[in-house]
């Protein structure tokens, strides 16, 4: 019970509690918060680029834009 890893983690017991927390709830409240990407979003913008006519096209021989 004397073993250098119990006394180490013992010590640092509550440290490690508060940056669990923080990664586990924290972090990802944060990402959502900061950065409102659903997957909605993501193929909605997929299919605008996708399905976008661009005047680069007409030196590919495109007829019309």
């Amino acid at each position: 019970m004397r073993e250098m890893g119990y006394q180490v983690a013992r010590r640092h017991a509550q440290k490690l509690r508060l940056i669990a927390f923080a990664l586990a709830f924290v972090v990802p409240a944060l990402c959502l918060a900061l950065l409102p990407l659903t997957p909605e979003l993501v193929v909605e913008r997929w299919l605008f680029f996708a399905e976008s006519t661009l005047t680069a096209t007409l030196f590919y021989g495109a007829d019309m834009v």
